[in-house]
């Protein structure tokens, strides 16, 4: 929601300003780097800082402050670039009218790239909208790992990935959907944890369930080990609804995301923590090969993931 209403300009009065601005402000936001944005647009250092300043003033606000290296976004960004990707979005649709998918009767599988994680928090919402946007369209997910991007797009596997920002070529395109922050679920009522904050020490005196598949140890087990640290892992399982099923009957601790951890139906049987360090998890980003940069359906259901993930994050 917008906390100041008569600060923020009316989409009315933004029709007349130079819309490319708005893509601008949109990729500083997701690059948090005028650099990195800049080569995501293919703008020049100088290009960026002046369209950065036009937008400044446009908007009365500075938008973005620096913190280290990166582009940190002020309340007032935060609260208006919900409005401007959806305006961003329709605009692009209309752009290519022409050349629409018809998603009503269209008939076609898209084949994701996708972790469990990734399968938790975009699949039952992507499901949803799809039976009832496009009754004919089905989709296959493929367990794609962060080094098999590029092969599986460049191969035709998938059609898309979903997975956690990770460097890739110029063949590969790709949007930032969400940031995501580690948490710790216990079951309500846990012996032990009854406060409202979790410690270091009781993390790390407690028993924990690493849910591991085939892809090894997590965030949290690499800041642990970085700082010199472990926790005790007293069972490994292959997917969260095991581990679910494991909090829920025990003391043991689930460290999971916070955006896997608002798709939990029994969330009313459980409590959340924040993680007890600092531990920052990359961007949630979907990836897809340039080839199909242009691509009706490719470009409608990336459009689609866009919004289910934006009106999760603002709902």
């Amino acid at each position: 929601m917008i906390d100041s209403p008569e600060k923020t300009p009316s989409l009315k009065r933004l029709r007349r300003q130079d819309l490319n601005l708005f893509v601008v402000l949109d990729a500083i936001y997701r690059e948090q780097s005028l650099t990195a944005a800049g080569e995501r647009l293919g703008l020049t250092q100088p290009a960026m800082s002046h369209a950065l300043r036009r937008l400044r003033e446009m908007m009365g606000d500075d938008l973005f402050g620096r913190q280290g290296a990166s582009m940190t976004p002020t309340p007032f960004a935060r609260n208006i670039i919900s409005d401007v990707r959806r305006a961003l979005l329709i605009l692009e649709g209309r752009l290519h009218e022409q050349r629409r998918f018809d998603p009503v009767n269209a008939n076609q599988i898209f084949r994701l790239g996708l972790s469990e994680r990734t399968e938790i928090i975009l699949l039952p919402n992507l499901i949803d909208w799809l039976g009832r946007e496009a009754p004919g369209v089905s989709v296959v997910s493929t367990d794609t790992r962060p080094d098999g991007i590029e092969s599986g797009l460049a191969n035709g596997h998938v059609d898309l990935v979903l997975e956690a920002s990770v460097p890739v070529s110029a063949a590969i395109r790709r949007r930032m959907l969400a940031q995501d922050e580690l948490v710790v679920a216990v079951r309500r009522g846990h012996s032990v944890l009854s406060g409202r904050s979790l410690s270091l020490e009781q993390y790390l005196a407690l028993n924990h369930v690493l849910v591991a598949g085939n892809r090894g140890a997590g965030v949290e087990d690499h800041e642990l080990s970085r700082r010199g640290l472990r926790r005790t892992v007293v069972v490994q399982c292959q997917s969260h609804k095991s581990a679910l099923e494991i909090i829920l009957h025990s003391d043991i601790l689930l460290t999971l995301s916070r955006l896997e951890a608002e798709t939990i139906t029994a969330a009313d049987e459980l409590e959340f923590y924040p993680f007890p360090l600092d531990a920052p998890m990359p961007p949630l980003t979907l990836y897809w090969h340039a080839s199909m940069q242009d691509d009706p359906a490719n470009s409608w259901l990336r459009q689609a993931i866009d919004l289910l993930m934006l009106n999760d994050k603002t709902a």
